[in-house]
């Protein structure tokens, strides 16, 4: 017993809904057997066919593919070259450059001294700031 209540029936129902869609897309039609007017019996072929919808939906979907085949093509390019000899991703450093900033925290003291002047030139009025 069928039944038209979706909730029961919920398979049924989404096979239907498949069949209306492909229905939309492609039509079939069966094969045939004609007599023509001489008496010949003639076989005419039957099959699928795309309808205009279906034919739509494959070109656009055709078109969806090649841009993304387009755009892996153009990020793969931009990626540039990779070197085979590379065993991490960690930059290679100079450790002599950076030993200075390392031993001292990165303080080099400029702002100490520009300070110390500006105190100086406080008592001849040339403080940025007059307390």
């Amino acid at each position: 017993m069928e039944s038209q209540n979706r909730g029961i029936n919920l398979l049924g129902y989404g096979a239907e809904r498949a069949l209306a869609a492909g229905n939309k897309l492609l039509k079939y039609t069966p094969e045939r057997y004609v007599t023509k007017a001489n008496g010949k019996v003639v076989r005419q072929g039957g099959g699928l066919k795309f309808t205009k919808l279906g034919m739509g939906v494959l070109v656009g979907a055709g078109a969806l593919g090649g841009m993304r085949d387009a755009q892996e093509a153009y990020v793969e390019k931009q990626t540039g070259q990779i070197d085979a000899n590379k065993k991490t991703a960690t930059p290679e450093i100079n450790l002599e450059e950076y030993v200075p900033q390392i031993k001292n925290g990165g303080a080099t003291g400029d702002l100490v001294f520009a300070l110390h002047q500006n105190r100086k030139k406080k008592g001849e009025g040339g403080s940025i700031i007059d307390a």
